[in-house]
């Protein structure tokens, strides 16, 4: 399994086949997955990292995106956790990257980042989780 990031979701979305996934669609977080759906569907200019690959075609196949292409995690199997691991590292943490880390830690993987999208905090907030961090370099 691999977890990845908006960024990355974004890119599977595009049809890019990144070399860390060749074999298997990867799996999107449930809460990068809103915050991609709501970059791609507010409209207005195609100017920010994940826009700029946002063709009508990404962002209609954002919206439910096939399972060969880009699965969607659920959030519920993880959700305490996600408030656990917010409690524990806050605050140092956003809601977010707590989602993200509780996905990682559920699934038993690790998070891959592009890495335009790594926060300052991450790193750590990975090593105090117990979760590997591979941050990707852009395309």
């Amino acid at each position: 399994m691999i977890l990845i990031d908006d960024g990355l979701a974004v890119r599977a979305l595009a049809g890019q086949v990144s070399a860390y996934w060749p074999d298997e669609a990867p799996l999107v977080a449930f809460g990068f997955y809103v915050r991609l759906l709501y970059v791609l569907r507010k409209g207005g200019p195609r100017r920010g990292k994940i826009t700029r690959l946002a063709t009508d075609e990404v962002i209609e196949c954002a919206s439910a995106p096939p399972p060969d292409v880009l699965q969607v995690a659920d959030p519920r199997p993880y959700m305490a956790r996600a408030v656990d691991v917010y409690r524990r590292q806050s605050p140092n943490i956003n809601k977010l990257a707590a989602d993200f880390l509780a996905a990682a830690i559920h699934y038993e993987t690790p998070l891959h980042v592009i890495e335009g999208n790594v926060g300052k905090n991450w790193q750590a907030l990975c090593d105090r989780e117990g979760v590997e961090l591979r941050i990707i370099p852009p395309a």
